[in-house]
């Protein structure tokens, strides 16, 4: 059985069930914490969250580079003792160090923003938790412990709607529950992780050395560049809402964000499974050829997928709002169409970026993030004090194409992207035809749940016959080959 699941958790699309459970609980605990808290509340929990998602990264994230790197390495005894030691040791320095700087902050954040001492030492909890399940967790999948980091991450998504929603029976304030609630929930799963690790059985102080933390740090803070790049990208237009509106206002947008959010990552993730350890192992071997074969059909496999799932979500977005998110932030429903087509394009220069992923050159996608990181505070603070939380959705979709137009075009050629224009414009057209059959459903007269199934399943007919009408699939040569 071991072996079974083994295999399965190393096939190309083992992880996808397990994803799309994990997305399906984040919609779920969406719609929940929608009704439960306010606007306000929920704008405090968004600009919270992403600022510890931001302090880890620059605290703690930036190691998970480090052990991806060597954790596999550490082969004998001395080997690990060496590589663990020094590991908990800097997380324990970095640790006190955060903490001692957020008791100095904390001083700020009751006198500016009102927050209660209570809310001051829950925060501490939820950054630990946090921090705690986000390393270790991932860490189990470098040390071959894959089904614990499945049941982990699965089990996590579960049960923190299901213990928010405990507290908020037990009478807890809601400015409460989202932090303690996740808070707890991540320190279970994180300590199991961290139990099943046991770095602290290689603990001992004879193996500690300063050059190693120079080491660790000289590898591993660098790499940060790109994925801060990526959250101002995804993240900074909260704090410009903030900085020009209220909670309220960053409440009502983060909702409808997160909706379209946690959907195209289980596109992503499934359909990269698939082909990204094809594309490592032709080119570790040297075939060029087969490489731009499996990359070029990585790209028309996204397109045909992503596309209509962005048009879909612009096309649904109301209903979508009304069904997923309570309606007390339906001012928010406006942007899920617009993050959809930005998600979209992001999922698009992912593949780009391949070509200098695997020749090793990834400074110029770290130039490219940045300029459309630029571009993207720029119209924010031109455009959100003007128009509003909208204008960070529109901002934020237009600096996604300019970061794919860039890639797209410097784009080294050494892996060469034959597309077949018929095969694309075949489903840009199926989407095209997609679009006129919804937009004709909507002039319907029908209840909310009615007409969204109605666009949704008329949607999948109208492009499943159009995609096989324009041959975008050799469906019999496949047919034929698997007999």
């Amino acid at each position: 059985m071991k072996k079974i699941i083994k295999g399965i958790l190393n096939s190309s699309m083992g992880y996808l069930p397990f994803k799309l459970i994990e997305g399906i609980f984040g919609i779920i605990s969406i719609r929940l914490y929608t009704y439960l808290i306010t606007t306000a509340d929920y704008g405090i929990y968004g600009t919270v969250n992403i600022t510890m998602m931001v302090v880890y990264l620059l605290t703690f994230g930036w190691f998970m580079f480090v052990a991806i790197r060597y954790v596999k390495e550490q082969k004998t005894e001395e080997e690990k003792k060496s590589f663990f030691t020094n590991q908990l040791l800097l997380q324990m320095i970095i640790l006190v160090i955060v903490f001692i700087l957020y008791v100095f902050l904390s001083g700020l954040l009751t006198t500016r923003y009102g927050f209660s001492s209570m809310l001051i030492w829950i925060f501490v909890l939820f950054f630990i938790g946090y921090g705690t399940t986000q390393f270790y967790t991932h860490l189990l999948l470098y040390i071959d412990r894959r089904a614990l980091n499945v049941w982990l991450v699965v089990g996590s998504a579960v049960l923190k709607p299901i213990l928010v929603y405990g507290l908020y029976k037990a009478g807890m304030d809601t400015i409460y529950i989202l932090f303690l609630g996740h808070g707890l929930v991540d320190l279970l799963m994180g300590t199991i992780a961290f139990v099943t690790v046991r770095p602290y059985r290689y603990f001992d102080w004879s193996y500690i050395d300063v050059g190693k933390f120079k080491e660790f740090f000289a590898y591993g803070f660098p790499l940060i560049g790109l994925t801060m790049t990526m959250f101002v990208l995804n993240m900074s237009d909260r704090y410009i809402i903030r900085n020009f509106y209220s909670d309220r206002e960053v409440g009502l947008y983060m909702p409808s964000y997160s909706l379209v959010s946690a959907a195209f990552p289980m596109i992503s993730y499934g359909l990269t499974r698939g082909f990204y350890p094809r594309l490592l192992e032709a080119w570790k071997d040297g075939d060029k050829e087969m490489s731009s074969q499996i990359l070029s059909g990585g790209i028309k496999n996204f397109l045909f997928i992503a596309l209509p799932a962005a048009t879909g979500m612009a096309l649904v977005s109301k209903e979508m709002g009304y069904l997923f998110i309570d309606s007390k932030f339906k001012e928010g429903y406006s942007v899920i169409g617009f993050v959809a087509v930005g998600m979209f394009f992001l999922g698009l220069t992912e593949y780009i970026n391949k070509e200098w992923e695997l020749t090793g050159n990834t400074k110029p996608i770290f130039y490219h993030s940045l300029i459309a990181a630029i571009f993207n505070v720029i119209l924010n603070l031109i455009y959100v004090p003007i128009y509003g939380f909208t204008a960070a959705a529109k901002t934020t979709a237009a600096s996604f194409i300019l970061y794919f137009l860039i890639s797209f075009i410097r784009r080294p050629g050494t892996i060469p992207i034959n597309l077949v224009a018929r095969e694309v414009i075949g489903i840009i057209v199926s989407n095209l035809l997609v679009v006129i059959g919804v937009y004709a459903i909507g002039l319907l007269d029908l209840g909310l749940v009615v007409m969204l199934a109605l666009k949704v399943f008329g949607a999948i007919g109208i492009y499943g016959i159009s995609i096989l009408l324009c041959k975008v699939y050799d469906i019999r040569g496949w047919l034929n080959q698997h007999r």
